[in-house]
């Protein structure tokens, strides 16, 4: 029962992390379109006052806005590509954990030889 107590107890912190990982990772591409649109409002607002008002033409707010687009792709793709990264180093975490594990023990517990014929198994080149 101990081992199974252990078990359940790593499961449940295991459960936890991963659940946070994930929630953290699906929040941080909507906080990052929140931010890259906000920013594409202002300029949009600020450019339509501008051009309202005489200061400036109407295809530099225009040009002004695509640059705030190709400017902010990049770094929302980024964003997107740093959970990733998260969960790639986690897995590779677990999978040099088990890699670094003793070797197991080749010896048989119980060598006890089963009575009468004993299974024999063939291999047959075609």
């Amino acid at each position: 029962m101990k081992k199974k107590t252990q078990f359940e107890e790593k499961n449940t912190v295991y459960y936890q992390a991963a659940w946070k990982a994930q929630f953290f990772s699906i929040l941080m591409y909507p906080a990052m379109a929140f931010v890259r649109n906000l920013g594409y409002l202002m300029v949009a607002v600020v450019g339509a006052l501008q051009v309202a008002n005489g200061q400036i033409a109407l295809g530099n707010v225009q040009a002004f806005l695509q640059y705030t687009n190709q400017f902010s792709q990049p770094i929302t793709q980024i964003a997107s590509l740093a959970s990733t990264i998260q969960q790639t180093i986690a897995s590779a975490e677990r999978i040099f954990e088990v890699l670094d594990q003793d070797e197991m023990d080749t010896d048989l517990a119980d060598q006890t030889v089963l009575p009468g014929p004993q299974p024999k198994v063939e291999f047959n080149k075609y």
